[in-house]
C-alpha cells in the first residue's frame, strides 16, 4: 500500500512483471496497445499523486523521492515535463474523468 492505494507487488527491487523489460507492455503492444493490460500507475509514471489527491511528476530530491533514476533526474533531459510527459498527462486527465476506473 502506498498512500492508502494498493500497489503492484516487487521483488527484489523489481515488478513482478518485469522481465527484461515490461512484459504487460510487451503483450499489450504486440496486441496492438502497449498500455491494454498495464495498471494507472505504470502508464502514468513518473507521475503520481499527492496527499490532497493531485498530480505532480516524480522527480530526484522532490518530496524526499528515495529512487535514483535518470528519467527521474530533471537535469537529464532538455524538454519540459510538459513535453516529456504528454502522453501520461493525457492518460492521467482521461483516469480522472472517470474512463479508466476497472485500473485501479
Amino acid at each position: 500500500m502506498k498512500g492508502g492505494r494498493s500497489t503492484l507487488a516487487v521483488v527484489e527491487r523489481y515488478c513482478v512483471f518485469y522481465a527484461d523489460g515490461c512484459v504487460l507492455h510487451m503483450i499489450g503492444a504486440a496486441e496492438g496497445d502497449k498500455n491494454m493490460y498495464k495498471p494507472c500507475t505504470c502508464i502514468t509514471f513518473p507521475l503520481d499523486r499527492s496527499c490532497h489527491n493531485t498530480w505532480y511528476v516524480r522527480q530526484k530530491g522532490y518530496k524526499y523521492e528515495n529512487w535514483d533514476l535518470p528519467c527521474l533526474d530533471p537535469s537529464a533531459s532538455h524538454h519540459s515535463p510538459a513535453e516529456s510527459l504528454a502522453e501520461e498527462i493525457s492518460f492521467a486527465t482521461y483516469f480522472d474523468l472517470g474512463l479508466e476506473d476497472w485500473r485501479k
